[in-house]
């Protein structure tokens, strides 16, 4: 009975350890600098959570430089940002290069389609599409457009 449970236990050591050179090869493949790269997806899904968390300056910080534009531009995308209730990605799907086909799920707040020539600035209450195309600053991925279409 002793041996079987230390051939259980050896057992099950080798096992643990055969999984753990699985993980160490796995992230040597995915990190640079050994801290692990995000996906293009999850700049995404960080950027849009951001915004519905209410952090719209870390959301901005996101965006390239192009498509900030200067001080008047970046406070404007700050109020639209500002104007969601809610955001949340429901799916994304590479549609192209650096490219993404992304379908949000969005609340506005109320007061938002009182203040702009554009009511709630393109959105609403419920499902929207947009396409979300992304550009590597300095080896950082940056949000460059959101469009409505490809």
């Amino acid at each position: 009975m002793f041996f079987l449970g230390i051939v259980i236990a050896v057992g099950l050591y080798a096992f643990t350890q055969k999984g753990n050179e699985k993980m160490v090869v796995q992230k040597e493949q995915n990190t640079e600098s050994g801290v692990p790269l995000p996906r293009k997806e999850d700049i995404i899904r960080v950027f849009f959570n951001l915004i519905d968390e209410g952090r719209v300056s870390s959301a901005l910080i996101m965006m390239s430089p192009k498509m900030i534009g200067d001080e008047s531009s970046k406070q404007a995308w700050g109020v639209q940002f500002n104007a969601f209730e809610n955001i949340k990605v429901v799916s994304l799907e590479p549609a192209g290069n650096n490219r993404y086909k992304v379908v949000l799920e969005t609340k506005m707040k109320p007061e938002a389609g009182l203040a702009e020539s554009i009511p709630f600035y393109g959105y609403g209450d419920g499902q929207f599409i947009r396409f979300i195309e992304l550009e590597q600053i300095d080896k950082v991925w940056k949000i460059r457009e959101i469009a409505t279409g490809p």
